[in-house]
């Protein structure tokens, strides 16, 4: 009874927040030849259709996002799951997920986001993306902040992944025709891939770098943790997935990103040429599990520093 009554309370606080601001009626609108493309409530396509042209709509329309409270409506193809508090700590609007009923019943202003996808992006995005942590985030560096960084694929303790299993048994063939649902069924990120070494490069790279390395399982970082730890990085190395898209982040102008068995799908090259960072890829090709030789990874990085430092010189 206690839990019912302070639920009652938080939705009554949030409501009455919610009145004194602009209602903005959020469509994301992601179409890739005939096909919706991807789905938001996963955090990749979170980063690159939801949050990157949300910060450039703030910042072309100089709308003040704390004036801001987006609805956003509860559908496969329009929800971002869990991912509410997160939008808005990263851009500083207020948001809630609506049923279809009372999304259509709401009044507000439409605001149409059209997704990035998998790039071409626009150099500005970086630039309105670094303005807004910089505001948002104590971007302080840690006495020694470490310059290289291997990205594990985890577990998540929220379950974000079970929102495919909330969705696509019951939406998949009209939402998403001609996908695998195999991949869909897998809990979190760390079943659909991993480095089946990750352990052996992460040491690896401890012995070779020392203080300047870090292995991160972002499940377990909170947001502004993550934010500055990829503010001050380098160079960031991971297997193809949502993990790479924290290179964002990254405030250098030098920065270097190693993809682990890239897929066909360009994303993390196509944010490295718009960001003018180095993009470099090792292990086989559109791999579920790989297994990665430590030399040829700590071979790989040392060529990439080497030509940023004659490229500099």
């Amino acid at each position: 009874m206690f839990f019912r009554k302070l639920k009652k309370l938080r939705l009554s606080f949030a409501n009455n927040t919610a009145a004194n601001k602009t209602h903005f009626k959020l469509h994301s609108i992601r179409v890739n030849g005939k096909h919706i493309c991807g789905f938001i409530w996963q955090y990749g396509h979170f980063i690159h259709d939801v949050v990157m042209p949300l910060i450039d709509w703030l910042e072309e329309s100089q709308e003040d996002p704390k004036s801001m409270h987006l609805l956003i409506e509860d559908t496969p193809d329009q929800s971002i799951g869990p991912f509410l508090e997160l939008l808005e700590a990263l851009t500083g609007v207020t948001a809630e997920i609506l049923s279809t009923r009372r999304f259509q019943r709401a009044q507000g202003i439409s605001l149409e986001l059209h997704a990035y996808l998998f790039g071409p992006y626009k150099p500005e995005s970086f630039i309105n993306i670094q303005s807004t942590i910089v505001e948002r985030f104590d971007l302080t560096p840690p006495e020694n902040p470490p310059g290289i960084v291997l990205i594990e694929r985890g577990y998540s303790k929220h379950g974000f992944e079970s929102n495919n299993r909330k969705y696509i048994p019951k939406y998949f063939p009209g939402v998403h025709p001609g996908r695998r649902l195999s991949n869909y069924n897998k809990i979190t990120g760390a079943a659909r891939r991993t480095i089946v070494n990750h352990a052996e490069l992460a040491q690896a790279l401890q012995n070779k770098y020392g203080k300047k390395f870090h292995n991160a399982v972002l499940e377990d970082m909170p947001i502004a943790e993550q934010v500055r730890l990829f503010y001050h990085a380098r160079i960031i190395i991971g297997q193809h997935g949502a993990g790479l898209n924290n290179l964002i982040w990254m405030h250098t102008d030098k920065g270097v990103v190693v993809e682990i068995n890239p897929c066909k799908v360009k994303t993390f090259s196509n944010m490295c040429l718009a960001r003018g960072f180095t993009h470099s890829t090792v292990g086989q090709f559109d791999a579920d599990k790989v297994s990665i030789n430590p030399d040829d990874l700590l071979s790989t990085i040392e060529d990439l520093l080497d030509r940023e430092s004659t490229h500099g010189n």
